[in-house]
């Protein structure tokens, strides 16, 4: 029911079964394959990302994405040459280090999936799914298919032979995989991202048992300056996603939310707006930012795509409305 609608809109869609057959996969993975994340077996089309050939480069995004700033510097990063002025000096990384070999992939990790400090080495840590940028290639799709098929997986050990690469939630997907590929097979083709700055989650940087806290609490990332992302300005992200500041499309915002959540709900509510519009006006102008968003009630805060239910006061909201389509649609993008 959305492929009409993603056509609609001009995007390529591609309809493709999964990647590999479940009952030749020769190893203890078989076991875990329809269990891991919150997707199964579904979580591997994101692996078609690096079948992409006619692409220099491919980025993955999760539905509950959004894109607020131009990602050029990465593709400047990844397509030319590595030296200075290729655009690598001017992404917000994890790690700085010297480049030796082209940037193939850039991905930011899930730290809180990891628990307490210490627990993984960052190379360890999950990869998360919902943001990768990829150099297309049919050799490491390939042997992605090669490694699942294999099959060499515990949940408590991960990928590999003990190597650390599981033992957290979504480690039997992607997240997992991704890790062990260029964490251990491949540890100078890939450059982690900074997660406050690249796919934000607002994510807390330290254990949950340190929620609510004025101690001295050590970072899940190791780091003595440890970056909270539950700060960042709104004005320095390049993408969100939508996890823990849960859906705009359920109207969730709240009073207890942070400030940071209600800011990017806001934003995902005015880019609605300003398509919408450009949708009825060929020169229209973007819906502007209300920069105290995190201070607005959800009424005001949503631009009145969440509104009361007369009845029960439950808030409901306001399906898009496509321009040229014979019928409206409830998709959420």
């Amino acid at each position: 029911e959305c492929i009409d609608i993603f056509s609609f809109l001009n995007y390529t869609v591609y309809v493709k079964p999964i990647p590999f057959q479940i009952e030749d996969i020769r190893g203890n993975f078989r076991r875990w394959v329809k269990r891991a994340g919150c997707c199964g077996e579904k979580e591997w089309l994101k692996l078609y990302s690096y079948t992409l050939l006619q692409h220099p480069v491919v980025v993955h995004m999760d539905l509950d994405c959004l894109v607020l700033k131009p990602l050029d510097d990465l593709f400047d990063a990844m397509i030319l040459p590595p030296a200075p002025g290729s655009g690598y000096e001017r992404v917000s990384v994890m790690w700085r280090r010297e480049l030796v070999n082209p940037i193939d992939a850039f991905f930011t990790r899930d730290y809180g999936m990891i628990g307490a400090p210490g627990r993984k080495k960052p190379h360890q840590v999950g990869v998360q799914g919902g943001f990768l940028v990829v150099r297309p290639n049919q050799t490491d799709f390939n042997e992605y298919i090669s490694i699942i098929l294999e099959g060499n997986y515990s949940e408590r050990k991960g990928w590999g032979d003990g190597l650390g690469y599981g033992g957290y939630y979504g480690a039997g997907t992607i997240q997992g995989l991704a890790a062990y590929f260029y964490g251990h097979l491949h540890p100078e083709r890939a450059v982690e991202l900074n997660r406050c700055i690249y796919n934000n989650m607002v994510d807390s940087p330290y254990p949950k048992k340190y929620n609510g806290t004025n101690i001295d609490k050590p970072c899940l990332t190791m780091q003595e300056d440890c970056e909270d992302c539950r700060e960042t300005n709104l004005d320095h992200i390049v993408t969100i996603h939508l996890t823990n500041c849960l859906k705009p499309w359920n109207c969730a915002a709240n009073g207890n939310m942070p400030r940071l959540c209600k800011q990017q709900h806001h934003e995902w509510y005015r880019i609605r707006s300003s398509v919408e519009e450009s949708w009825l006006h060929e020169n229209a102008v973007p819906t502007k930012r209300h920069e105290d968003a995190y201070l607005l009630s959800i009424l005001d805060l949503s631009l009145g795509y969440c509104r009361r239910k007369p009845k029960t006061g439950g808030l409901v909201y306001r399906p898009i409305n496509f321009q040229g389509m014979n019928e409206t649609s409830g998709i959420m993008i």
